[in-house]
């Protein structure tokens, strides 16, 4: 439906979306030109990760329908490509039931902030998992 429509490329798409966010009336960028520097190598690494995590879902959003949903398909995609070590062993049932859990306005898709509240989850379960294993924690050399 929307494959005739010329994507940005995936940092534009990146910038735009955090910049969105950012320029709402809840909070700002703390100086001008932050959301074009994003992106960039000299980025800090967690201005890059929000980069990442934008850029990412927009990489398989639309590609069927809404282009700014996931779909079933598009989600296993993602999942499989970019998580494949959470996503190595993971059934059809099993990916409905993350579907249905994730999709929390039952639309069959999941919106970017599905998607958000999706990544919070997996950050938390990490975090939970190098709490209970220290010596596995990834280390900066």
């Amino acid at each position: 439906m929307y494959s005739d429509i010329p994507r940005p490329e995936p940092s534009l798409l990146a910038l735009r979306e955090v910049q969105c966010v950012f320029s709402s009336k809840h909070t700002s960028f703390p100086e001008p030109g932050l959301a074009r520097s994003l992106a960039s190598p000299m980025a800090h690494p967690l201005e890059q990760a929000l980069a990442v995590m934008v850029s990412t879902f927009h990489k398989y959003s639309g590609k069927e329908g809404d282009k700014y949903k996931l779909n079933k398909q598009e989600l296993k995609e993602m999942l499989m490509k970019e998580l494949p070590s959470f996503s190595r062993q993971t059934s059809e049932a099993s990916l409905q039931q993350l579907m249905c859990n994730l999709d929390s306005n039952s639309d069959n898709e999941v919106d970017f902030q599905e998607y958000v509240t999706f990544l919070a989850c997996m950050a938390m379960m990490c975090n939970d998992f190098f709490e209970d294993c220290p010596n596995k924690m990834p280390r900066k050399k």
